[in-house]
């Protein structure tokens, strides 16, 4: 992601990055494939998570397509990381993304390496 100069601390929606920014590390806990144990309950207590901490940079590990479409209803000025090939797709997807508020943030570049697990 590519930073723009610096605004005044707390500052959103200039299109400049502030001097601090919000990164938040969150493991969805999904179960076998996709399947989201008790997502009746969960899913408006992570909405609420989400929008009360308000994450400049929302790094999500064990994410489903409905989890992250519910978290990006409940911040609604951040977009996803998205893949490029369909093997990468199916990993930004289904496994892990990064989200970042896109009043801050550009997404210039991003990528998948193969680590031999």
């Amino acid at each position: 992601m590519k930073r723009a100069r610096s605004a005044q601390p707390g500052e959103r929606g200039t299109g400049e990055v502030p001097l601090r920014v919000s990164v938040m590390t969150w493991n969805i806990w999904k179960q076998k494939g996709c399947d989201l144990h008790d997502w009746e309950r969960r899913c408006p207590v992570m909405k609420s998570v989400v929008a009360t901490f308000s994450p400049d940079v929302l790094a999500l590990q064990e994410a489903c397509p409905e989890s992250i479409s519910a978290i990006l209803e409940a911040l609604p000025h951040h977009q996803m990381v998205a893949g490029g090939d369909e093997k990468d797709e199916e990993a930004w997807r289904v496994e892990g993304n990064i989200l970042y508020d896109a009043r801050m943030f550009k997404c210039t570049s991003f990528g998948a390496e193969e680590v031999g697990m």
